[in-house]
């Protein structure tokens, strides 16, 4: 059993935005995240995540995919953000504290408690 289908198991799970303090069913939570491959082929994806109910949103959207998933603190400097993305070429980054990425595309996903933006390979 996956991580989403033992989640999904328990009907009554819910998850608290401490911001807003609105409940948002696991159902709300997952949503389809962009994906410029036709192919479905598998890729790296760099996930810079907080402690937000977003950043929990867009893990648990990403697990739905075929990619490989790398989960990465939001809060790492800029710098070391772009040693690891020149050394690994992810095709895919979120990142909630930039606005921009060079050398990359971006497409915004719009949810019920926030927006954010998956930055793209022009390739992928």
């Amino acid at each position: 059993m996956g991580l989403l289908e033992y989640f999904s198991a328990n009907k009554n799970l819910v998850f608290l935005d401490a911001r807003s303090s609105e409940r948002f069913p696991l159902d709300s939570l997952i949503h389809k995240v962009p994906n410029r491959d036709s192919n479905q082929t598998k890729k790296l994806v760099f996930l810079y995540l907080d402690d937000s109910l977003m950043a929990l949103s867009i893990y648990l959207s990403y697990l739905n995919t075929p990619h490989t998933l790398a989960l990465l603190n939001a809060g790492l400097g800029v710098g070391m953000k772009e040693g690891l993305e020149t050394e690994y070429s992810p095709a895919y980054i979120v990142d909630v504290t930039r606005t921009a990425i060079a050398g990359y595309g971006e497409e915004p996903v719009i949810l019920p408690f926030g927006t954010y933006s998956v930055f793209y390979q022009a390739d992928a």
